[in-house]
């Protein structure tokens, strides 16, 4: 919170105060602390940031991190997590009371960026969770408010009949109890704020490379092939022109654009979307 970027412009401004206003109550001297920010905001008023601003939005974020705003965990009351995605980010907010015990956020690899929205709002979900796991893990009392309406029924569908993406995402938050409350956008103050002006934070990013390296790790070790197959299967692999491109695109990155990519790649994902599509898997433990 104490390095959040300083607001550059309108929009940031308002973000950040709606921010603050959501927890005004527990700040003292609120309206005159956020004067100086509310006076930019006026129609017919140039936007010309000094040191006054600057100093405002630091008095405010120094209130943000500590009492009588930011509280201390409680074992016995009820946890409210809020999140948000944005194009490029993840934000997120424990609240116990309507007192935030926690702000989280974090930036979204050029994979993720290119996700579709639900896939981004329930990453922000495995994100929320994963974070605040000391907080939420054998809780059954954990709210998630989201404003994204449609995964309130995708958390009532069975694991095999949702996408493949959301299905691992699902399986990552099994261990918690907990469930998924729509609320409008335009009332998510903490989360919104924290996904539009997000840090970088590498520990998602990192939790899941390391759990695609432990399960790589297994299947290897655990291949029902002997080492003479295996190798002619290694070998075939860097002969075959397909496998090529593919070991060339996971070394080097992917095209920003799916246009970009090699025709041939871009028949075989066709393919297999069709066959996806027509025959689901029926075990959902199964990753397509």
């Amino acid at each position: 919170m104490q390095e959040m970027p300083t607001p550059s412009d309108r929009a940031g401004l308002e973000r950040f105060i709606g921010m603050v206003n959501y927890l005004s109550k527990f700040i003292p001297r609120y309206s005159e602390t956020v004067e100086p920010l509310r006076s930019l905001l006026k129609k017919n008023v140039a936007w010309c940031w000094d040191e006054v601003h600057s100093g405002a939005v630091a008095a405010l974020k120094a209130a943000l991190c500590a009492a009588p705003v930011l509280a201390l965990y409680d074992v016995a009351a009820p946890v409210l997590l809020t999140v948000d995605a944005s194009a490029g980010a993840l934000g997120a907010a424990l609240l116990q009371a309507g007192r935030p015990v926690e702000f989280a956020s974090t930036t979204l690899t050029d994979t993720q960026r290119r996700y579709a929205q639900i896939e981004k709002e329930l990453l922000a979900i495995v994100f929320a969770l994963e974070r605040f796991h000391q907080y939420v893990f054998g809780r059954t009392d954990v709210i998630i408010e989201s404003d994204h309406k449609p995964l309130e029924a995708l958390f009532l569908k069975s694991l095999d009949s949702v996408p493949a993406r959301l299905q691992r995402m699902m399986l990552r938050i099994q261990g918690y109890s907990f469930k998924v409350v729509y609320k409008p956008g335009k009332y998510m103050y903490l989360a919104d704020a924290l996904s539009r002006a997000a840090l970088p934070d590498v520990m998602l990013d990192n939790k899941l490379s390391d759990e695609i390296e432990e399960q790589s790790c297994f299947l290897l070790e655990n291949v029902r092939f002997s080492k003479e197959r295996l190798q002619d299967l290694r070998q075939a692999t860097l002969e075959d022109d397909e496998c090529k491109i593919l070991i060339n695109y996971i070394l080097s990155g992917w095209p920003i654009n799916k246009c970009d990519s090699d025709v041939r790649v871009r028949q075989h994902w066709a393919h297999r979307d069709r066959v996806s599509t027509q025959n689901p898997p029926k075990n959902s433990l199964t990753f397509p």
